[in-house]
Parts: C-alpha cells; structure tokens; sequence
C-alpha cells in the first residue's frame, strides 16, 4: 500500500457523498513503470466541486487526473490512461505530463452513483401500491406525506412534509431521483409541483397522478404563480402508460412502466399523458 493512504478514510468519505446522493469519481493507481510519486493503490476521490479526498501524486499528474475525472462524471464510463512522467521518452498512448519523475502510472477512473431514488409524494393507496414495485427495478423508494400517521410502520424510507406540503423536507439526489406526485388533494400537488420545479432541478421522471383536465387548470395556474420558472415540458401527467386498469395497483404498474421506460430511454410508448400547451401560441 502507497505510504500515506488512509483507506479507511477514502471509503467513508465515498460512503458519506453516497449518503448524500452525490455522485463521484474514483481514481486509482493501478500500475507503474519506473519513478512515480504513489505507488498502487493510491486512491483520489473527485466531486463535481474537485477532489475532496485522497491524492494520486499531485502536480501534474494531478491537474491530468482532475480533468479525466470531471469527464467521467459527465458521462459515466470508466476507463483506464497511461501517463508519462518522463519528458524525454516517447509517450505511445500515454499521456505526456511534462514531470520529471522518469517513469509511467496508470489511473483507473470508475463513477460511483447513489442509489437512484424516487420520492413518491402521498403515501396514500398509490403511493403504498406503486413502493414495492420500484426496488426489483433499483430504484430505492422514499414516501414522503404530509400526514405522519400514513407513514407509520412503512418499511421504505419516509419523510414529512409541513401541514399540507407547505413546506417539503430535504431531498438529496432530487437531479437524478424519481418523482411521483400523488397526494390527497389538488392543491397539495400543486404546492409539491411548485417546489420541486423551483428547486432549478430537472429529476429524470416526473409524474402526476391526475386526469387531463385537472393537469390543464393546474398547469396554467403553476406558470401564473411560477413565471418563466415553470418548467413543465417534462412533467408526465397523468402519469402511467396505457396498459388498462383503474385500481390503485394497476395505475401503480402504469406508473412503474413509464418511469422504467424513461430512466432507460426507451419512447414510442402510449402514454396516457398530454402536453397541456401543445398548439399553444
């Protein structure tokens, strides 16, 4: 083990970044030629912000290591670069770093992504129906309801709300988690609506339970109290694809359907949903 490299540190910090739905890069020496500054397996934890723990020789080597990693957040693929820490060999398809060190260090950079969650608004008979259905998909449940005696007893991890969803709770990981709105009234959908679109986040699957109409009066009153904040191209409503059915297990399928459709971005699918301003000037 590389001198100064506190595994046991890196791991927790990796296990704390997770816990907060943040997603991170982790890079590892796994191999050297010759002078390097680590030996394997130094290890370098890298976050949307820059690295937050650990080093993979510094300099250089480092500066290379940031910049790869900030691409592997972006598009998830891991991958493995030679870099050459002596100027005067030729480089092949190592990276030149321009140090003296005289030899060569291979990084693997692999992304480490949190668990996918979906917060499910109202634990009412959908919210309760449509729970179990998402863990075989892995995405890993949380009920969030106003009222703390519906979540009493749950298995999945639950939230409260204020007094009819005044207020929401924290929601960490909202960029990547799912989001089902299905409470126990119009106005509590469109208080949690209001909130979650004006967090500036973009959750890859939004739906809402909710026939057409109420979708069309609820959409034109979220963009007069919302402005240009209310993105609702992406909002799926109603939510669920066309499969048949009226039950609460049912439309809780339909929903599963769709968001498993959406998450791997598979279309051409009868949705039961309508964009409210299409044709609209």
């Amino acid at each position: 083990m590389a001198p100064g490299v506190n595994v046991t540190g890196i791991f927790a910090t990796i296990l704390e970044f997770l816990n907060q739905g943040q997603a991170a890069v982790l890079v590892t020496v796994v191999a050297k030629q010759g002078h390097v500054p680590l030996d394997p397996p130094a290890r370098m934890l890298v976050t949307a912000a820059g690295r937050v723990a650990g080093t993979v020789g510094g300099g250089a080597i480092e500066a290379h290591a940031l910049a790869e990693a900030h691409e592997v957040l972006a598009d998830g693929e891991p991958r493995l670069r030679e870099y050459l820490l002596d100027e005067d060999r030729p480089g092949n398809d190592a990276v030149a770093t321009g140090m003296l060190c005289g030899g060569k260090v291979t990084l693997f950079y692999e992304r480490l992504a949190p668990a996918r969650r979906a917060y499910l608004f109202g634990a009412g008979h959908i919210g309760r129906a449509l729970a179990p259905l998402l863990g075989p998909l892995d995405v890993v449940p949380t009920l969030v309801d106003c009222r703390p005696e519906y979540l009493a007893g749950r298995p999945e991890v639950c939230l409260v709300a204020g007094a009819d969803y005044a207020t929401l709770p924290d929601l960490p990981g909202l960029e990547e988690a799912v989001v089902v709105v299905a409470t126990h009234s119009h106005a509590c959908d469109q208080r949690v609506l209001a909130q979650v679109l004006g967090t500036g986040a973009r959750p890859p699957y939004v739906g809402l339970v909710a026939s057409t109409r109420k979708w069309r009066v609820m959409a034109e009153e979220l963009r007069r109290e919302m402005g240009d904040a209310a993105d609702l191209g992406h909002v799926r409503a109603p939510a669920g694809l066309r499969l048949g059915g009226r039950s609460p297990a049912a439309i809780a399928l339909a929903i599963a359907a769709e968001l498993q459709a959406a998450l791997h971005g598979v279309g051409d699918h009868d949705h039961l949903g309508i964009d409210p301003f299409a044709g609209a000037g």
